[in-house]
């Protein structure tokens, strides 16, 4: 009965997680699209009739192709990027607000992506100085505003950096060089957040390198609740050794909403030692085991907590998408970013 109780409330449990945006398990999606209040990444449009595309042309006149840029386009067009920028950090800094707004406008009218415009601030007048003029310009009245959309710019083009899958493995590498580049490693692991789990999960299971596993399990406790909900939706289906490892490292966290998935390993495991792994991390986490508790008010509480938004399970509170764990065997832990729109009573 037990086992039959906890089949079904953990689903329930990490559902509730996604619609308060945090993260779940993909299993416990139907084919219809999934949980209340999410939805599926969205079907690309059809291309449109040939037809359909062609405009009218005036008797007479020819229709131009249009040109795409040349080598020497670009570059010169980034030198004038380049200018721009610089412009606008000098004109901030000898409190030129008129000039300094209108270089800025002229960014936010080249509508760069996020990563271009971290890659051009980076290239060119570098974070300081960019840093030292955003501050300076988010304190004068006119110009603030659009200070602060150049830093989110900035700061999302950073991220998605952070987050691009070859930079977490790269980083992963360094993690056994030098104090230097590990310290290094460390800071982009630890910025890309929840999205380096399952390349760090990965490592530390498949190396033999001694240093690079003990590294790993330390930015794996340091990322706390990134961690958790990636580690607790493979915990089920791992084999008894790598359940009391993640447990283990669940343990050496503060964050209590480990704790139904530990109780459950420890009152459901047929091996003593993934139980008494479970058992020793809940001692770490909450002082005592207390098996008077049922395990289906454990899950009640927590989905209750989710659902309720509490601050302390959010995982990324400021964005759109939420990520979706899945674990198999065969692949690993793996994530899609779903949109999660708004629960309406």
């Amino acid at each position: 009965m037990t086992n039959r109780l906890s089949d079904q409330l953990r689903p329930l449990t990490l559902s509730l997680a996604l619609l308060a945006g945090g993260t779940l398990s993909v299993s416990v999606f139907a084919d219809d699209g999934g949980a209340a209040g999410m939805d599926k990444p969205a079907t690309p449009a059809q291309p449109a009739a040939k037809d359909a595309m062609k405009k009218d042309v005036p008797a007479g006149e020819k229709m131009v192709a249009k040109q795409e840029p040349t080598a020497k386009d670009a570059r010169e067009q980034k030198a004038k990027d380049v200018e721009m920028l610089n412009d606008f950090v000098h004109y901030v800094l000898i409190d030129r607000a008129d000039a300094a707004k209108a270089m800025a406008q002229g960014l936010m009218d080249r509508k760069f992506t996020p990563a271009e415009f971290s890659a051009l601030v980076d290239g060119s007048a570098g974070y300081k100085r960019f840093s030292d003029a955003v501050s300076r310009a988010g304190r004068q009245p006119g110009l603030d505003a659009l200070a602060a959309q150049l830093l989110k710019q900035y700061e999302g083009g950073k991220l998605a950096q952070a987050r691009d899958p070859e930079a977490i493995t790269a980083n992963i590498k360094l993690l056994s060089g030098d104090q230097r580049q590990r310290a290094f490693a460390r800071d982009r692991i630890l910025e890309a957040g929840e999205y380096a789990v399952p390349q760090l999960f990965s490592s530390y299971f498949a190396s033999s390198n001694q240093v690079l596993a003990a590294e790993v399990r330390l930015i794996l406790v340091e990322l706390g609740r990134h961690s958790v909900m990636p580690l607790v939706t493979a915990l089920p289906k791992l084999n008894p050794t790598q359940q009391s490892q993640v447990a283990g490292i669940l343990g050496d966290m503060p964050q209590t909403q480990s704790l139904p998935f530990l109780y459950d390993l420890a009152m459901n495991s047929k091996d003593d030692s993934a139980k008494n792994a479970a058992e020793n991390a809940i001692r770490r986490i909450s002082g005592v085991v207390n098996t008077q508790m049922p395990l289906a008010d454990r899950y009640s509480d927590l989905a209750d907590a989710y659902y309720k938004g509490s601050p302390s399970l959010i995982t990324f509170p400021n964005d759109p998408h939420q990520v979706v764990w899945d674990y198999q065997s065969n692949t690993g832990l793996t994530f899609q970013a779903w949109k999660v729109s708004p629960v309406l009573d």
